[in-house]
């Protein structure tokens, strides 16, 4: 009885997917020499590092199983009555293997032993699934920039490597997430530490990344087929940590790099460029042991720890930014010098505006293009000493007179630790936690305040894992962890004085009461000149509780796996956008003679701002939100050795969701397409008085708009929740000979729920009018922009009428779980000793992917069919008719008394856009993977792994009017990816001096991605547009001339688009890419030595090209400006082993 209520708290319990565990098992049949099978032999696994054994028995058909191993090297030994004990020493245990270990057991007294060395199979002969272990001396040698251990993902075949910028640091968690694994977008994998979830709610990134040092190990799961994986439907990281041993090992370290050590860039090189001024030192430390309290506890063979360190300081030059700034007689209102330059850079006085012929106005230049210092604005006078002074001569007018390399400056450091305590033969458990934080200054352009970035970050986590063996053949695993990201942005300018710098105290209070501790300097954007910007303050958290509980029950020839899982996702949101302000500065009352003359090239913007008088603007009050997302499934999985050589794997998963909810309901839950809009029956009074011709006045509809979450009867979730989310696995698993494998497999895996809330109405923008009469009288001056007061949130209160006269948009109420259906075949072979090769099939087809569909297109046989340019149908569509929503929407989009013809045809005219999030996307993926490992013997390892595939996909809308999307190459393919690597002892002076040498590399190519041209008009032939690699370069990447039509007067709009948004045949550049080391190992003693480095990342200085400007219409059309990856970068280290 207490078992079984044991079973039921197992099912009960809420959890994360144990398929993911990354401890592994070893299995396997006990014979005796004729071949019959021996039940209830006692088989014992030992852990060498820590003398934890495992004891298991065999059933009644000599099978075994000893789950729940962690990596590392085993003892195994089998003992029967009547028979010599067999023993196999050195079995090598990986992250989430399944090892197949037969042991056929001699006639003879048990006294006597029969003994067996070797390492584990090559040959996988027991589970479907695909995957590449990165064992630790990988992890631990092979050149790592920047000491991401995530990165060496990418040795694994089928993955496609799409991060760009060059940085990999472990708090860039965007770049080793950026990966698509066999036809699976980036976003949709799973990550985990030690069989927990790892991965962040909403984006799919990696929450948390370890030092290299503390990494066991870890495992690229590309294609799994147990029914324990779930909530993700593309790969699996499964990192395992160290655990202690009897002996205490570990390790000091630093690493550096140095600008005069690194290559230039290629497009500093260019233009002449001095290289830029990186600058790192990664440090820190790792140990583990046993817990020894002395004369208190003596914890070998029984308790352990491991605790690890890392800092990270930084320097990167962001960009070399040249701008304009005023000179010193610009700040005190002389601009008399651009009078020397030409009369174009008159400056007129906004006070003199009078009425002039054909309804327009003049105004008169002020004399001498000098204002009196009476009339400059005090907040003026004070807030330009944030502009640097020039430090370059500029052109003749003074403009690109300032430069500046602008630095980024990070500081970072992380803590990791574990600790592991057997209670007994059957009972034992382990805790971990980690942490780190990162600070940063970013954009700090002018030395001051007045522009740049502080940026915290912090990742927390932790989890407790008990493993209970009840008998040898019933075992339950139960896990808790918990995962926290958080970062918050603040601009350099929080907390200053507003009133003091010149606001009116109206202004003050009211960016107080939006928030009060959030006050910062706002945007000043001075027509041609530098921005003083402050970036919004931002506020993020997102938390991960998981709990699981996982039985392994063996049954004769059946190993049985079954629990439930259950996670809470919680995301919480504060963006207060430019909730201090914006301020723009033109030409529009400064310009002359007439208010419609041309502006000036320069100059009549900052005469705006020295006069207060603002030209536009607005103020941001975003409301905050908190959500949860709770998701949870079941699963029974059945791995059924039918035969010594065959193994056949069956599972079923059912999992639910709950949809996201918001805390206190702030968002929207759908649209009403049926309803009336509160402003119909004026609107059609309106347009009666003026209707189109193509819309009768009785026809004349204002029908839908938002719905809200917990209003009206409404559900609190953002959809209904689906309940038809069954995911059956099956695969095999058969071993044609001792070292040949043929594996396959069938399964469906759905996608986490990652959608975050849409809170349209629960945020407002007031926007800054100067003036209604085009500057005759003025409402706003810089010092008090809102004398009326800001526009708040109205939430739900609006209903229907919320966001009228802008874009909004929606979840579908009926949406489905997307899912991914992925089979794979493969062979795998022992080619020769210690070397193994294995080539796959894998195949996946995804459906139900939720993509963005408009609702609200104009009709499309108003659309031209034409091929070229239809001016007319342009021309019918942006004619300017009468605003039936004047004076309905006030402070819109449709607030003018004119509107578009175009916008009245639309179904939902007093909407500028409406959109949906459905189930429209679909995806199919096709590849061949091979990968050749050689295992370390003979002073060498290799890997390598190549991938061909086509990824193709339709997740867009050509046009907003096409039934379905178009389906094209996916942005994601990479037709080849080769990936070399490999470490290699140098045999010469080994055991003497000028020994301990050892050389490491990893080589990458990876096709560039497809290309397509927009909306672009193209009369020539395809295959006319690629140009030979001899024939390629910067400056003209493909042929412009092929037949697309150039000129920006002739290009489509207003039409029915034919043009693909790729082509296959028509490539960006491709990654190929060389990282080397050299390592020199010198001994003190057998355990004590010095490691020193040198790290050679992109060692030939190859530059990969970011994608081409694709725009025909631009003057830059072909050309290429930026690269994808960083220069040669040199890093050295220092490491000493214990």
């Amino acid at each position: 009885m207490r078992i079984a209520k044991l079973f039921l708290l197992s099912f009960t319990l809420a959890l994360a997917a144990l398929a993911q565990d990354s401890r592994g098992q070893i299995q396997g049949r006990v014979t005796d020499p004729s071949g019959a099978v021996i039940s209830g032999a006692a088989v014992r696994a030992v852990n060498t590092a820590t003398n934890q054994a495992t004891p298991v028995a065999t059933n009644q058909t000599g099978d075994f199983l000893v789950p729940f191993l962690l990596p590392g090297t085993y003892k195994v030994s089998v003992a029967a009555a009547g028979f010599k004990q067999w023993i196999r020493d050195g079995v090598g245990v990986q992250v989430n293997d399944r090892i197949t270990l037969n042991a056929t057991l001699t006639v003879g007294s048990a006294a006597e032993s029969v003994s067996v060395t070797g390492d584990a199979p090559l040959v996988d002969a027991s589970s479907a699934s695909l995957g590449t272990v990165v064992d630790q001396r990988r992890v631990s040698e092979l050149p790592l920039k920047d000491g991401n251990p995530i990165m060496l993902s990418s040795l694994s075949p089928g993955v496609m490597n799409l991060s760009t910028g060059g940085w990999s640091r472990p708090f860039d968690n965007a770049s080793p997430s950026a990966i698509a694994i066999s036809g699976n977008r980036t976003g949709t994998n799973e990550f985990t530490i030690d069989g927990a979830p790892n991965t962040t709610g909403a984006g799919g990134n990696v929450a948390y990344i370890p030092p290299a040092g503390v990494v066991e190990e870890f495992k690229i799961q590309t294609a799994t087929f147990d029914a324990a994986n779930g909530f993700a439907s593309g790969a699996v990281i499964n990192v395992s940590l160290k655990s202690g041993t009897n002996q205490l090992h570990g390790q000091l370290y630093e690493f550096f790099q140095n600008p005069i050590l690194n290559a230039n860039s290629f497009f500093n090189n260019l233009s002449g460029q001095a290289r830029a001024n990186i600058r790192q030192h990664r440090f820190g430390g790792n140990a583990n042991g046993p817990i020894v309290l002395p004369k208190l506890y003596d914890g070998r063979n029984k308790s352990f720890w491991m605790y690890g360190y890392e800092s990270i300081k930084d320097t990167f030059p962001r960009a070399t930014v040249t701008d304009t700034v005023p000179t010193e007689a610009e700040r005190r209102g002389d601009f008399s010098q651009l009078l020397t330059v030409g009369s174009q850079y008159q400056i007129y006085d906004p006070a003199t505006i009078t009425a002039a012929a054909n309804g327009r106005f003049s105004r008169q230049p002020i004399p001498g293009n000098i204002i009196p210092s009476s009339r400059i604005s005090p907040l003026a006078q004070n807030v330009q000493k944030y502009w640097p002074a020039a430090n370059l001569p500029g052109t003749r007018d003074g403009s690109a007179n300032y430069t500046i390399l602008v630095p980024d400056i990070d500081d970072f450091w992380t803590h990791v630790f574990r600790v592991d305590h057997n209670l007994s033969e059957r009972n034992r458990f382990f805790l971990r936690g980690d942490a780190n934080r990162r600070r940063s200054v970013t954009e700090n352009r002018y030395g001051n305040d007045a522009y740049g970035t502080l940026y915290f970050r912090r990742n927390l986590g932790g989890g407790a894992d008990h493993v209970y063996v009840f008998r040898p053949n019933l075992l339950l695993n139960t896990r808790y962890s918990y995962t926290k990201y958080y970062d918050n942005t603040d601009p350099r300018s929080m907390g200053i004085d507003l009133a003091g710098l010149g606001f009116s105290s109206a202004y003050v209070n009211q960016v107080k009461s939006i928030s009060p501790n959030a006050v910062s300097l706002p945007n000043l954007n001075v027509g041609g000149f530098a921005v003083i910007s402050a970036s919004g303050v931002s506020r993020a958290s997102r938390d991960t509780h998981s709990l699981a509980a996982n039985v392994t029950h063996i049954i004769r020839n059946h190993s049985l796996k079954y629990g439930y899982e259950h996670r809470v996702y919680r995301d919480f949101s504060l963006s207060l956008g430019l909730n201090s302000g914006r301020f723009d500065f033109a030409s529009d009352f400064t310009r002359g003679p007439l208010d419609n003359s041309p502006a000036a090239p320069l100059g009549q913007p900052l005469a705006s701002f020295l006069l207060g008088q603002p030209t536009g603007g607005y103020l941001d009050f975003n409301d905050t939100y908190a959500q949860q997302a709770i998701v949870s499934g079941g699963y029974l999985q059945d791995d059924w050795k039918i035969t010594r050589r065959f193994t056949l794997t069956l599972g079923l998963r059912y999992e639910i969701g709950r949809p996201t909810t918001e805390r206190f309901n702030r968002t929207v839950r759908g649209f009403d397409a049926n309803a009336a809009s509160p402003v119909e029956a004026a609107a059609k009074a309106n347009y009666a008085r003026a209707p189109i011709s193509d819309i009768s006045a009785a026809d004349f509809r204002v029908r839908g708009g938002l719905t809200f979450a917990g209003a009206n009867g409404e559900s609190r979730g953002l959809w209904n929740a689906d309940r038809n989310n069954f995911s059956p696995r099956i695969g095999f698993a058969h071993q044609l000979d001792s070292r040949t494998a043929l594996r396959g497999g069938f399964g469906r895996f759905y996608d986490l729920d990652r959608q975050n809330v849409n809170q349209s109405g629960f945020s407002r923008r007031t926007l800054l009018v100067p003036s209604l009469n085009n500057g005759q009288s003025f409402l706003a001056s810089t010092a008090t922009p809102y004398p009326g007061g800001i526009d708040r949130p109205n939430g739900a209160a609006q209903g229907l009428l919320t966001f009228a006269g802008q874009g909004v948009s929606y979840f579908n109420s009926g949406l489905r779980t997307p899912y991914t259906q992925r089979w794979q075949f493969s062979v795998q072979r022992e080619v020769v000793k210690d070397m193994a090769l294995e080539v796959a099939y894998v195949g996946s087809m995804s459906q139900d992917l939720r993509i963005s569909r408009a609702q609200n297109p104009i009709p499309r046989q108003f659309l031209s069919t034409a091929v070229t340019r239809d001016q007319p149908a342009i021309d019918a569509l942006s004619r300017a008719v009468t605003n039936p929503f004047y004076p309905l929407l006030p402070n819109t989009g449709l607030a003018a008394t004119t509107t578009t013809r175009g916008q009245l045809l639309r179904p939902y005219p007093q909407f500028t856009g409406v959109s949906v999030t459905n189930n429209d996307g679909y995806s199919n993926y096709h590849s061949l993977q091979s990968r050749l490992e050689k295992r370390f013997s003979s002073g060498y390892t290799l890997m390598t792994s190549y991938t061909w595939s086509k990824f193709m996909e339709g997740i867009g809308y050509l046009n907003e009017t096409d039934p379905k999307p178009e389906y094209v190459v996916s942005d994601q393919d990479r037709t080849h990816r080769l990936v070399a690597s490999g470490i290699w002892e140098l045999p010469f002076g080994r055991g003497k001096r000028i020994g301990g040498w050892q050389i490491q590399g990893i080589y990458q190519y990876q096709a560039g991605a497809a290309l397509g041209f927009g909306n672009a008009i193209f009369n020539g032939d395809l295959k006319a547009i690629p140009l030979a690699s001899d024939k390629r370069s910067i400056g003209r990447w493909f042929n412009t001339d092929a037949g697309f039509e150039r000129n920006a007067a002739r290009q489509l709009g207003s039409n029915i688009r034919y043009l693909p948004s790729r082509y296959n045949g028509i490539r960006g550049d491709a990654m190929d890419n060389w990282d080397l080391s050299v390592i020199k190992n010198t001994y003190f003693t057998e355990r004590i030595y010095l490691q020193f480095r040198a790290e050679f990342l992109n060692a030939f200085n190859h530059a990969q090209f970011l994608a081409p400007n694709t725009t025909p219409a631009s003057t830059a059309f072909g050309t290429v400006t930026e690269t994808a990856q960083m220069p040669r970068l040199m890093q050295f280290g220092l490491k000493i082993f214990f």
